[in-house]
């Protein structure tokens, strides 16, 4: 699960410029949180546009933040299945983080492409009725590397493959076939409790 992560302006701003040639304006945050704004690519009138969006929702029914979505599943809960076919969107940031070991004493890991570089989480967007968009991030099955500290990461999208994630329509069974396998950099931990914070994955 994905529940903090990186946006090094610096990095985000210039993959987006190299990967789509277009301008982009990160908010600068390395320890983005549920329920912070963040900035994020969808399409709108029939072209990529950034728009800023709150991380995570709130439904009526839930107790909690949610603000990871099961990539398995976004196409068909009803919590999801509307944003996923009509709202897709990325979230480019740097680096994501995990934690392992025993509560009071967790360990904080770092994840980040090889070389500097944007990773292009994929997200759902919920309009607003005031205006504005809530945004939830997917997560997919680890790979085996990141698997050792966590049993779910977040579904990356290829910068090649961002354009046809975010187009109409996607059959959810093609989900599986955009996910970036990116040389990722697992870096020393830090000894680091997280902030409580509410969350919830489906």
């Amino acid at each position: 699960m994905c529940g903090r992560f990186e946006v090094d302006k610096a990095i985000v701003d210039t993959g987006v410029f190299e990967a789509f040639h277009i301008l982009f304006h990160a908010i600068n945050n390395h320890d983005q949180r549920p329920s912070q704004e963040v900035a994020c690519l969808h399409y709108q009138h029939e072209k990529l546009s950034q728009t800023p969006a709150l991380w995570g929702i709130n439904p009526h029914w839930a107790h909690h933040t949610i603000f990871n979505a099961q990539a398995e599943t976004v196409a068909t809960k009803k919590t999801f299945s509307s944003a996923y076919a009509l709202h897709r969107c990325v979230v480019p940031c740097s680096a994501w983080f995990e934690w392992t070991g025993e509560p009071g004493h967790k360990i904080k890991h770092r994840f980040s492409p090889a070389i500097d570089d944007v990773l292009f989480m994929a997200g759902i967007l919920f309009p607003l009725n005031s205006g504005g968009f809530q945004l939830v991030t997917l997560t997919c099955e680890a790979d085996p590397n990141c698997g050792i500290y966590h049993h779910r990461m977040p579904l990356l999208i290829e910068a090649s493959k961002v354009k046809d994630w975010l187009a109409l329509p996607r059959p959810a069974n093609e989900i599986n076939q955009f996910h970036d396998h990116h040389a990722l950099q697992i870096h020393p931990p830090i000894s680091s409790t997280p902030a409580t914070f509410e969350r919830i994955s489906d």
